[in-house]
């Protein structure tokens, strides 16, 4: 099968908005100048037929979610602060994003928070950022009604709850009126974004400015690739992420056409619905020259080859996220895929896009903003640090450089062997290991392999303080570990699985099968939003298992 309908726009037709617009401004201003440029392609009826979404039909959906939002919620131009508006709703891709931008659009805080959390965290980022709406639909009464009894709340009134605008009501033919011009000024929160909460006790809440979103987009313009009328394929974009949040900036910003799931399609349903070979199937039916896929779904489909020679007819395959497990891209660069990584975070916004070396170094990238600095450590990798500056104010700071409050997302880099001011990750500071022997050990690389494997749903290590190395192995549903042959047969394997990672290491670490602990869905390892274990609250539920095993 060859795979060549690839669709690029002519650059002229596309007028580019006024940077220093609000980001829903530049969606109004689209209506105006680029009223027929496709927004959003997707596939339709029986996913055979695609259906594009310009800005014609795009700018009044958006209207209408923000009319929606004004008459259901109490504001006063008086109101000192707008009201936030929270999100803890699955809904597809499209429906999600034009409903955020509808808050936004309304002039008010949209808050949204993944599905994928527990009633519990749910609750806590409730009680901390205190929403007067939180937007559900009937999918989620259920959690809903968990995370009223987690808030303990006496009067549910205090926390008013709105129906999910679906996409029957707001894709409709038939004359819209305009939402009126809102007065919130740049540098008011926006939207208000957690962090993926890997490395803590529970999600962190982030404010973005209107101008801080807006500046962000602007990282596209010094991207490696020219995204203006292309067609770029998001079939797995999470719209509750802070990444997802990008794409809709960057796609208003420089004119790229978002490839998605068909939005009537019930498995399209992000994150509960959408498998795998669906997400894959809808790239095929849209044919988008550049990909974006996380690591977990480029884990699997370098497993297939026909999927990996799909992907090697694009431009580019880019990921970012958690680390791709390495055998895996391994395989999609043996088979020819352009594979590349952008990097950023919540805290300090984007940094790069995409950056590709080819095969040997496809994992290194550079920053495409000047804000940026690597500061060398004793070990030889490097930390970063993103200075906010007055025309890119960071809306979480943590440390001072050159005299200038910064950002440092805590991750260990090292730089390219001889290309200056390339770099890739190779683990967290605060993930890291080490042992009472004084020895460290990085993580990510053992988990990730170990999690390749089929009867493998998730893996942690743990250890610090102690003699030697610990693993906590999650299970998937389908394996009986309460069997003690089967036990045996999965540690045998895993044992063996450590050996050969460590066999090139020029000082290996080694894990018995007696430093090993199995678990399953019934005591499930705490996942973070990325599918990475939350390390401190996972540990603080496994604390008599690991005591036991150490003493």
């Amino acid at each position: 099968m060859e795979y060549n309908s690839f669709m690029i726009l002519p650059a002229m037709a596309f007028v580019p908005p006024p940077s220093t617009l609000a980001v829903e401004y530049q969606f109004d201003f689209h209506l105006s100048h680029n009223p027929n440029h496709p927004a959003f392609v997707c596939p339709e009826a029986d996913n055979s037929m695609l259906k594009t979404y310009t800005y014609a039909v795009v700018v009044p959906a958006i209207h209408r979610c923000a009319l929606f939002f004004q008459s259901s919620v109490p504001f006063g131009k008086d109101q000192e602060s707008p009201p936030v508006i929270a999100f803890v709703t699955t809904s597809d891709a499209l429906t999600y994003s034009i409903a955020l931008l509808g808050v936004l659009r309304a002039g008010m805080t949209a808050f949204p928070i993944s599905p994928r959390f527990s009633a519990t965290v749910i609750a806590h980022l409730i009680s901390a950022v205190k929403p007067s709406h939180v937007v559900v639909n009937s999918g989620r009464a259920a959690i809903m009604n968990e995370i009223m009894k987690e808030l303990n709340l006496e009067n549910k009134n205090n926390l008013q709850i709105l129906e999910m605008p679906t996409y029957e009501k707001i894709f409709v033919e038939e004359p819209y009126k305009s939402c009126a011009m809102h007065n919130r000024p740049m540098n008011r929160t926006a939207l208000i974004i957690h962090s993926s909460g890997s490395t803590s006790l529970c999600p962190k809440t982030i404010a973005w400015t209107s101008d801080f979103y807006a500046v962000n987009a602007q990282t596209i313009d010094y991207a490696t690739i020219h995204f203006t009328g292309r067609r770029v394929g998001l079939q797995c974009l999470e719209p509750f992420h802070s990444l997802g949040i990008c794409f809709l900036n960057w796609m208003v910003h420089t004119g790229f056409v978002m490839a998605l799931l068909n939005p009537k399609d019930s498995l399209s349903q992000v994150p509960d619905a959408a498998n795998p070979d669906f997400i894959f199937k809808s790239y095929i039916q849209t044919s988008p020259s550049i990909i974006y896929a996380t690591p977990q779904l480029l884990e699997i489909w370098s497993q297939d080859s026909e999927k990996c020679k799909f992907l090697s007819s694009s431009s580019a395959v880019a990921t970012a996220g958690r680390a791709l497990n390495r055998e895996c891209a391994r395989r999609l660069l043996d088979s020819g895929v352009p594979l590349g990584i952008g990097y950023g975070s919540t805290e300090s916004g984007s940094i790069s896009i995409y950056s590709s070396l080819g095969e040997k170094y496809w994992d290194y990238f550079h920053p495409l903003q000047a804000e940026v600095n690597f500061v060398p450590q004793d070990n030889g990798l490097f930390s970063m640090i993103v200075s906010s500056s007055p025309t890119r104010q960071l809306p979480v700071t943590n440390t001072e450089s050159n005299g200038l409050i910064a950002y440092d997302p805590g991750d260990l880099f090292q730089e390219h062997p001889t290309l200056n001011g390339f770099f890739r990750v190779v683990g967290r500071s605060g993930d890291q290991i080490m042992l009472s022997t004084g020895e460290i050990v990085e993580p990510t690389v053992i988990e990730s392999t170990i999690c390749q494997l089929p009867e493998v749903e998730n893996a942690m290590l743990f250890g610090t303080g102690r003699p030697s190395i610990g693993l906590l192995v999650q299970i998937t549903s389908s394996v009986e570990i309460t069997d003690f042959e089967t036990q045996e047969m999965l540690l045998n394997q895993f044992c063996k699985k450590i050996s050969n990672i460590y066999e090139q290491q020029s000082r290996p670490i080694y894990i018995s099968k007696e430093k090993i602990i199995l678990t399953n869905w019934q005591k499930p390892i705490i996942q973070a939003t990325k599918g990475m274990p939350m390390r401190l609250l996972t540990l603080e539920r496994f604390e008599n298992e690991i005591h036991s095993l150490y003493n």
